[in-house]
């Protein structure tokens, strides 16, 4: 393996997808609250969703909460991805291959492509995502950002023990997108050596450009005593995506997606969380690809430019995609992407 320090930028612009309102799709049914609408996708096939060889497992972390996993195991394989999703998402919405609104994702798509290359994939629902348990019994909602890193610990530490194959005594890959790729760099900072290496997606590490816009400036002060007096409120709007319709209706048309605005506390533990990351990067001994967009919009890609800057590890590769937006997994010229992120992979086993 080669030991080399990597910019790579491309120019242009485009594209995207973010959180906000809209229809339902699947037989859901949602209140205004965002608070019940547990989708369980019980009568569809997991055939088709887990492909050939996939399962699900559930998950019961230290908070009693049951988390849902997915396993998608490649032949003969090499190494694992660990998948960590964004705000309001969850695993299969952001890794599968999406052919008609309001069903839920095929086997295909960034798993499919792993898969053929011999890498197994696991990822999670977040807790009170997707089909996993919420605290409070609320979706989209969390109590602490560090819930979320235990979470992927969690699911680290048992995939040596797992009961499906090509999962055990593998090198493990960490990636994550938009706070997926923050949840995905603080837990690598609890035990670096869990971790073959980090492919980080429009991480969410820095969001001083968002908390500069609109009215954010005078929410921003009060942001912490929200959070400890109404921290299910959900009144911190995102915006819709306006460059990219096919991908906002995919997000509207998905049942298991947040619909709501993000709530209190989560947004209060995302401005803390990504400020006490900024002052970590110096930690960062591991190999890492980061890819980021200069036009993302969502996720500074400052934070990114900065963990490329600051980071101590000698392998460390950052990918300007400017042709793209945030949503890197799903907007053109993702599959070209797809393929550095593989090679990038395969030449650190």
């Amino acid at each position: 393996m080669s030991v080399a320090a990597t910019v790579i930028q491309t120019n242009g612009i485009e594209k995207a997808a973010s959180e906000p309102i809209a229809k339902t799709g699947a037989g859901a049914s949602r209140d205004s609250s965002g608070g019940v609408p547990h989708t369980t996708y019980d009568d569809v096939d997991p055939a088709t969703y887990l492909g050939p060889h996939g399962a699900e497992r559930d998950l019961v972390n230290a908070q009693g909460l049951r988390l849902k996993t997915f396993y998608w195991p490649a032949d003969q394989a090499r190494s694992v991805l660990l998948f960590v999703h964004g705000h309001g998402a969850h695993g299969l919405f952001e890794l599968l291959q999406i052919e008609e609104l309001g069903q839920p994702p095929l086997y295909g798509g960034w798993v499919q492509k792993f898969n053929e290359a011999g890498i197994s994939v696991v990822t999670l629902d977040n807790q009170g995502c997707g089909r996993s348990d919420g605290a409070r019994n609320l979706r989209y909602f969390v109590e602490s950002f560090q819930d979320y890193v235990n979470d992927v610990l969690l699911l680290r530490r048992t995939l040596s023990e797992v009961d499906v194959p090509g999962f055990r005594d593998l090198p493990v890959f960490l990636s994550g997108i938009s706070m997926g790729g923050c949840v995905a760099l603080h837990a690598a900072l609890e035990d670096q050596t869990l971790f073959r290496g980090l492919v980080l997606l429009a991480p969410m590490l820095s969001l001083q450009r968002v908390s500069r816009r609109g009215l954010n400036p005078y929410m921003r002060p009060v942001a912490a005593l929200l959070s400890r007096i109404v921290p299910w409120a959900a009144i911190v709007a995102t915006d819709r995506n306006k460059l990219n319709p096919v991908l906002q209706d995919q997000w509207d048309s998905d049942p298991l997606v947040a619909h709501i605005n993000t709530r209190v506390r989560n947004a209060n533990e995302y401005l803390r969380c990504t400020e006490s990351i900024m002052g970590r990067l110096g930690e960062v001994t591991l190999p890492f690809i980061v890819a980021h967009s200069e036009n993302d919009s969502m996720c500074d890609p400052d934070g990114s430019k900065a963990l490329y800057r600051e980071a101590r590890a000698t392998d460390k590769t950052i990918r300007l995609v400017n042709h793209m937006w945030h949503v890197l997994v799903k907007e053109g010229g993702n599959e070209i992407l797809l393929e550095e992120l593989i090679a990038w992979m395969q030449a650190r086993l």
